[in-house]
């Protein structure tokens, strides 16, 4: 179906985060699903484990378009929410950030936080940022497992 324009993943985060962040997001939350190595048709990429091809058109990882509906529907809740963490981390917005890593992002804050590391640029002062918001969570889970009574594991 050539001529029909699919849209692409986290455009409105674009205008926001800029055309690098957004194209090393999509790459890491890829990376982060092992589609490379599971889904992509590059034989360079399955061997290698993570994107080395990106669509010139639409920026996105070669393997983004062999996904199904499920894959597609992972990948964009991921991209979405490292989105939403990039931005905080980047602009230095502490706020923002300690409630997405502590509050909103409950079982997959450590993936997140993962691509959003591997997405920024070396030297970035969102790294310092990102450490700072880990080590809140840290403190607010080591307090939470004092709480729990003895003897029980939670399961």
């Amino acid at each position: 179906m050539a001529g029909i324009a699919r849209k692409r993943p986290g455009q409105e985060w674009e205008e926001r985060i800029g055309q690098y962040g957004m194209i090393m997001l999509r790459l890491r939350t890829a990376e982060m699903l092992a589609f490379p190595a599971m889904v992509c048709g590059l034989r360079a990429c399955r061997r290698a484990r993570w994107c080395q091809r990106v669509f010139v058109d639409d920026q996105m990882p070669v393997c983004c378009g062999m996904l199904t509906d499920e894959q597609q529907q992972a990948y964009d809740t991921f991209l979405v929410a490292a989105a939403q963490v990039y931005e905080a981390a980047h602009r230095g917005e502490y706020g923002i950030l300690y409630r997405l890593v502590i509050d909103r992002l409950k079982d997959d804050f450590r993936a997140v936080t993962d691509i959003v590391r591997n997405a920024l640029p070396p030297g970035d002062n969102g790294h310092a940022h990102l450490d700072a918001a880990l080590r809140a969570r840290a403190r607010i889970d080591a307090a939470a497992a004092l709480k729990r009574p003895a003897g029980r594991t939670g399961a």
